[in-house]
């Protein structure tokens, strides 16, 4: 009798103890879903991860909630003050990609940016191999606002604080990113070209595939010095893959 009741006990603990570790496991299951869900967005036709915790660039507190869809299907990104500090955003591609023509629609205000604000629509694989279109000035509110950069060490600047398109919205940024040149863009709603780049420097044009990411962040994690959010919207993005030669010879232009 003894056995058979510690038998039946024995069972009955490991019946409880299996039906802990299943509810542990539900719990668990739900726990990450909650971070996949928070951590990740679609749009535009692809699916994006969101950046947290606190990293580079600018060593700034990032939080995926400060990035969201609205019902006309465009993206809007936050720098906003929450939690004792400041929050950026960043979006990362799931799919990796290389040679091709990358397009952003920055249906808001993007060239008027805080001074201590960044605005990036890029490629990444790593520091030596990424390809930038940087809205920003650093800091100083004397420098160009429109930045294009092939890392290392290839940049020109476009957009001076006095120039007719500080304002512009609807602007257009492209590059096409090719393995003999890159050649970048940024054009007006109405047409009409606001900068255009070629770098043709083989030696830094990256070889390798890279995420396409789109970030809002503070140089430095300095708070923008008016002290207020920021907000920028983003109508689409689209990547278009191929290769081809160089279409003209490089033009550089100046506003």
């Amino acid at each position: 009798m003894r056995f058979i009741a510690t038998d039946l006990i024995n069972n009955k603990l490991s019946y409880n103890n299996g039906e802990n570790m299943r509810k542990s496991i539900f719990i668990l299951i739900g726990i990450i879903l909650l971070i996949s869900n928070a951590s990740a967005i679609s749009w535009s036709g692809y699916d994006w991860t969101l950046k947290s915790g606190i990293k580079g660039p600018g060593s700034n507190y990032w939080n995926p909630n400060n990035a969201y869809v609205d019902s006309d299907g465009k993206l809007h990104l936050e720098i906003n003050y929450t939690d004792g500090h400041w929050n950026c955003v960043e979006l990362d591609s799931v799919k990796n990609f290389k040679y091709g023509k990358y397009t952003w629609i920055v249906s808001s205000q993007s060239l008027n940016l805080d001074k201590n604000v960044v605005l990036g629509l890029f490629t990444y694989t790593d520091d030596n191999h990424e390809i930038d279109i940087e809205s920003g000035q650093w800091g100083d509110s004397s420098s160009d606002h429109l930045h294009f950069t092939c890392q290392p060490d290839q940049t020109v600047t476009f957009v001076s604080p006095t120039s007719s398109y500080v304002n512009a919205t609807d602007v257009t940024y492209t590059f096409d990113w090719q393995p003999t040149y890159i050649h970048y863009t940024a054009t007006a709603s109405d047409g009409k070209t606001i900068a255009n780049w070629y770098c043709t420097d083989t030696k830094n044009i990256p070889k390798v595939k890279a995420k396409a990411m789109i970030n809002l962040w503070l140089q430095h994690g300095v708070p923008p010095s008016n002290g207020k959010p920021v907000e920028v919207i983003i109508s689409s993005f689209h990547a278009s893959p191929g290769k081809h030669k160089i279409p003209h010879r490089p033009v550089i232009l100046h506003f």
